[in-house]
C-alpha cells in the first residue's frame, strides 16, 4: 500500500428496537487478512457461536452478482435494490 491509499475498514452497524440494541454487525475488512472468517453469536437459552471460515470475501462478493444476474435481467425496468429481488442462490443446470 502507498501513502494515502485505503487498506481496508472497519465499520459497526448497529439495530435498535424500542430503545434496545437488537443486532450488530462489526465487519473487519483489510488487505492481508491472513484467516478470513465470519462469526455469528446470538445470546440466549441456550446461546449459539457459529464460526464459519474460508469464505474470501472477493469471491463472495462475485458470487453473488453472478447468481443475482438473471433476477436482475428478468427485473422491471426502474431502480431494483436486493429487498426487490426474488431470493438470490446458486443454481446448477437448468433452471
Amino acid at each position: 500500500m502507498e501513502a494515502g491509499q485505503v487498506a481496508g475498514v472497519h465499520q459497526i452497524g448497529r439495530g435498535i428496537k424500542d430503545g434496545q440494541e437488537v443486532i450488530t454487525l462489526d465487519p473487519e475488512i483489510y488487505v492481508g487478512l491472513e484467516r478470513a472468517k465470519d462469526t455469528i453469536s446470538v445470546e440466549g437459552r441456550p446461546s449459539v457461536n457459529l464460526t464459519i471460515e474460508g469464505v474470501h470475501g472477493d469471491i463472495a462478493t462475485a458470487a453473488i452478482v453472478v447468481n443475482a444476474t438473471p433476477r436482475v435481467v428478468d427485473a422491471l425496468p426502474g431502480l431494483v435494490t436486493m429487498a426487490d429481488l426474488p431470493l438470490v442462490c446458486a443454481r446448477w443446470g437448468q433452471a
